[in-house]
């Protein structure tokens, strides 16, 4: 065993040694320099001039590619060479053509989301290539301002330009700080500056493959008239995005300037990292191994059951409605919550008229803690979202953007907290097995569900069967002594609100179930608050990853596909933005 762990330590600092030693390559093909030049007009389009300085001695044709770009369109597309030669546009552009077949043309591919600028090198060794294109829509008004948010050039070109320089102008406004704002997304070793009215963005130093420029320029209201009118503000775009940007490449120089002086110390830090990783490795697998995992129970869709188990607490009841497969999605923990928070009067909703429209808002009346302390924590996220205990539902998404990974954890702890009140009760059992790892075959601890839980597990799927059919049942005499209220925090945490009120509303049709508390329209505003919120956490969290977390061990409940994103997601990507482009 020990003789295992000394080779991968040596093959893992091998391996360290090789990203890190710098080794020279001299590349074949190079873009020293990209210039470009924006020229604004007054309705929001763009004129758009590029200048490459390039070294190529290989490859069939020089490209760039935009994606996402939402309501802008380019177009006019032109080529020249810098001795003059205009190249001839193809409507059909084939990038498996060969050099001679692409010779001094130039051409747009269309891509699934975007497309890509493309024209033939036409001669090797040192050329100039002058490109001309337009964009429309670039400016878009948004609700509190007009702007630009769009990505000029993308990442991963290869080769990288050594250095770009983007100039913005326009005929008839001089640009300053009073009338504009500027941000520049990607690549954080750069600079922007204002020069003799327009806005200059320039790099220090060549791009690495993953970085890119987007710019993010605010104007002031009438200083142009877009014909596209965003429904969000651009402030929404400017906080989300610029909190979300990770600027790496001081960090980079620095660690290399560091290991390159200090080797000592680095082979000091790396077995220290090496044994941080295990150490870390070793927890996430013993944490693991206190998650149970997802069991489907086979129950007869007659089999039907009245009672609520588990003495009707709610996290247990949740975690073990996700093990036997009962909970459609997140949202409905949240939604079953705040009908709990409800019904204990800890919540209060009013609402009131504004126009054609009604607003909620949710008042956090009683701020005594709660059964458990998972959900006090909950409700601490709420009241922090909310202004002096009222909660409105647009104030609800914008906190839930913003602070996502609060609610990301809590989630998180939400199913280890589950698993560990379900071993109190003696519901799980413990069991050793043999698991194969780098080391070898290794006996673990495992948890499972023991046959009461599964009978519990039963319980809930009848309760969710009678649920759906008691509007069949003629024993109306029984129902009518029925109090909802324990009954509809059920209904939504298995993701069965819809149905339920509807079969209450054939079987009561005077709205006799009402209680004081609970009726159609609050019960309507409270989900739409644990939808909006957890929506806007999840659309958060995918602007900056690429799928959302699992919160239950090895089982993902929701997946970036089941997601319907609302506009503020669709529309918040930069127009241009994508990966690509450089010399193929």
């Amino acid at each position: 065993m020990r003789k295992n762990f000394l080779i991968q330590i040596c093959i893992f600092f091998g391996i360290f040694l090789c990203f890190l030693v710098p080794i020279k390559v001299d590349a074949s093909n190079n873009i020293d320099e990209i210039k470009m030049i924006i020229h604004l007009q007054k309705n929001g389009d763009a004129i758009v001039t590029e200048d490459w300085d390039t070294f190529l001695d290989q490859g069939t044709e020089l490209y760039k590619s935009y994606g996402n770009l939402n309501s802008s369109k380019i177009f006019d597309f032109s080529v020249s060479m810098g001795n003059g030669r205009n190249y001839q546009f193809q409507n059909s552009w084939n990038i498996q053509d060969n050099f001679d077949q692409k010779k001094y043309k130039n051409g747009i591919v269309q891509k699934q989301n975007g497309i890509e600028l493309c024209w033939g090198i036409s001669e090797y060794g040192r050329q100039q290539y002058h490109i001309k294109y337009q964009i429309k829509n670039l400016i878009k008004q948004y609700q509190d301002q007009q702007g630009i948010y769009f990505t000029f050039i993308p990442m991963n070109m290869n080769p990288t330009p050594r250095t770009v320089s983007i100039q913005i102008e326009s005929e008839s406004i001089l640009f300053k700080e009073e009338n504009s704002n500027v941000s520049v997304l990607g690549y954080s070793n750069g600079a922007f500056f204002y020069q003799n009215g327009k806005i200059m963005i320039k790099t220090k130093e060549t791009l690495d493959k993953n970085q890119y420029i987007t710019a993010l320029i605010g104007f002031k209201n009438g200083m142009f008239s877009p014909g596209f009118i965003e429904n969000k503000t651009f402030k929404e775009i400017e906080e989300t995005k610029i909190n979300s940007e990770k600027p790496s490449l001081e960090i980079k120089t620095i660690f290399y300037l560091f290991f390159l002086y200090s080797l000592p110390l680095i082979l000091a830090i790396l077995f220290l990292l090496l044994a941080c990783f295990r150490y870390l490795s070793f927890r996430k697998s013993q944490r693991e191994r206190k998650t149970l995992r997802k069991k489907k129970l086979e129950v007869s869709a007659s089999f039907y059951y009245r009672e609520i188990p588990l003495s009707k607490d709610l996290c247990k009841i949740c975690y073990l409605s996700f093990k036997f497969d009962l909970l459609q999605d997140e949202s409905h923990i949240l939604g079953a919550y705040l009908l709990k928070w409800l019904k204990e009067k800890r919540i209060s909703i009013t609402t009131k008229e504004s126009g054609v429209e009604k607003i909620c808002s949710i008042h956090f009346d009683n701020l005594d803690p709660c059964s458990t302390k998972i959900e006090d924590r909950l409700k601490t996220i709420f009241v922090s979202a909310s202004c002096n205990g009222t909660l409105e539902i647009n104030t609800f998404k914008e906190w839930c953007q913003k602070n996502y990974q609060q609610v990301i954890s809590w989630f998180s702890d939400f199913s280890y907290e589950g698993t560990i009140a379900l071993s109190k009760d003696g519901l799980v059992k413990r069991e050793r097995i043999d698991e194969k790892t780098s080391y070898g075959k290794v006996s673990r601890e495992r948890l499972f569900l023991k046959e009461e839980a599964n009978e519990i597990g039963r319980q809930l799927i009848g309760l969710k069967h009678f649920l759906l059919d008691f509007g069949t049942f003629h024993e109306k005499e029984v129902l009518e002594t029925i109090v909802w209220e324990d009954y509809l925090i059920m209904a939504e945490l298995f993701g069965i609100t819809k149905e339920v009120e509807k079969n209450l509303s054939q079987f009561y049709p005077n709205g006799k179930w009402f209680t004081k508390l609970m009726d159609l329209e609050k019960i309507t505003y409270v989900l739409q608050y644990a939808k909006t919120g957890y929506q806007a956490c999840c659309d958060a969290f995918l602007l900056v990853h690429s799928s959302l977390p699992s919160f239950y061990g090895s089982n993902q409940v929701v997946s970036s596909n089941s997601i319907q994103k609302t506009d503020s997601l669709q529309g918040s990507s930069s127009g241009g933005f994508s990966s690509g482009g450089g010399v193929r």
